[in-house]
């Protein structure tokens, strides 16, 4: 079977327009198969014409697909919503929540040389809480001075990448970030340990995207936040949760006027087998280049 995504990468669109093609493709087969067809045309130029317009011209599903089993949710807002029993047995599970944001609270006023000892955040980076320091997050002007970058007024998104050697401290800063994100009631997605995403197939690693976000933010999420995850699920023919994975990625966490953070720790994990993870698993293609990110959105990385 032709594999649509090299054929796409080898038609050097730019990092941009390849990653937003992609991503779109993820949740739309009959897309998938016109460009295809459009592709095997051995006329460049008409190729090229199709590939600027296909985004908008060529019409979505028409049919949709029927799910059975939806459920009603009560939302934080006390609000209720149907949706995928899928999801509403994540967003009813006790796995990988965390402790209430108000036990975080103290993180917020910490200054630098202070110590936090911090609660259940339901994921940790590797071998915490093993040195002498246990459960203290010890916290430094760096961490610091990255919250305010973050936190402060800004008209596009942030992206940082913490690179060192080893044991120089970059889990903790990022568990730091996502933990001060936490307290402050952003929209988060934190994996400790991006290893958990190298899954089998894109089923599996979606899977542990949305139970992982969903635990995050489930005590913030509103009737709009829940109606921007389940976007378009009827009209896809894949999975639930790799529909959920792409909303989370360009709707939820790519926001013009809410903060939102996502912080991938290990993230190197993904680019040490041959392919990339995000080469055979497509529902990873944010995480394989910044560029994917739009500037113009809130969302920080």
């Amino acid at each position: 079977m032709t594999n649509i995504y090299d054929i796409i990468d080898s038609l050097n669109l730019g990092e941009a327009k390849t990653d937003k093609i992609k991503i779109n493709l993820i949740n739309n087969h009959e897309k998938e198969g016109r460009l295809l067809l459009a592709l095997a045309n051995k006329n460049d130029d008409a190729k090229m014409r199709f590939l600027e317009g296909f985004l908008k011209d060529i019409p979505g599903p028409t049919k949709k697909r029927r799910i059975e089993d939806w459920e009603s949710y009560k939302v934080s807002d006390d609000q209720y919503i149907q949706l995928p029993s899928q999801i509403v047995r994540m967003l009813n599970s006790s796995e990988f929540v965390p402790d209430p944001r108000i036990n975080f609270a103290p993180i917020m006023n910490l200054q630098n040389g202070q110590y936090f000892t911090l609660p259940n955040f339901s994921q940790e980076p590797k071998h915490f809480a093993e040195g002498y320091l246990g459960r203290d997050l010890y916290v430094t002007n760096q961490m610091i001075n990255m919250w305010n970058c973050l936190s402060g007024d800004s008209s596009h998104s942030i992206k940082r990448v913490l690179s060192g050697p080893m044991g120089v401290g970059k889990s903790y800063f990022a568990l730091y970030l996502a933990a001060r994100a936490y307290a402050e009631g952003w929209m988060l997605l934190y994996i400790a340990d991006a290893a958990i995403l190298d899954q089998p197939t894109m089923v599996k690693s979606s899977d542990e995207i949305c139970k992982h976000f969903l635990a995050l933010n489930k005590d913030i999420l509103t009737v709009a936040d829940l109606e921007l995850l389940i976007e378009n699920v009827t009209e896809s023919n894949d999975p639930v949760t790799v529909t959920c994975v792409s909303n989370i990625f360009t709707n939820m966490l790519q926001q013009e006027k809410r903060k939102t953070l996502l912080v991938v720790d290990e993230h190197g994990v993904l680019f040490d087998i041959d392919p990339p993870t995000p080469d055979r698993l497509p529902n990873l293609v944010p995480l394989k280049r910044l560029t994917f990110w739009e500037g113009k959105k809130q969302g920080h990385v």
